[in-house]
């Protein structure tokens, strides 16, 4: 699963996922102010073939008017859902992916 690479939004909707949360983490800034974006809204507004790290560039904080946020999913809804199969592996390779990207562009 390639969730940073091109074609994300749509990959994530295809899994089941029904929101991303960005994050502001602008330099300089203590905002951290945060928006839970569904999936259907941010492929409208980005497209389904936008890469989670270009939202994460161009994103503007609406509270502190800075640049720069962290983009993850929001998590799944509590109990059990169909329309997710998340399992221990897979919450372990997207925290691995998170530390990989925060590497690559710190």
């Amino acid at each position: 699963m390639q969730v940073y690479g091109h074609g994300a939004l749509e990959m994530l909707r295809r899994e089941g996922a029904e929101a991303i949360e960005i994050w502001c983490v602008s330099s300089g800034s203590r905002c951290s102010n945060r928006v839970t974006v569904p999936i259907g809204s941010a492929i409208e507004r980005w497209g389904p073939g936008m890469p989670l790290v270009l939202i994460a560039r161009r994103a503007r904080c609406r509270s502190c008017g800075g640049r720069g946020a962290h983009v993850q999913l929001a998590a799944p809804p509590a109990g059990s859902s169909p329309r997710y199969e998340w399992d221990q592996r897979r919450i372990l390779w997207l925290r691995s992916e998170l530390a990989r990207l925060e590497q690559d562009i710190g």
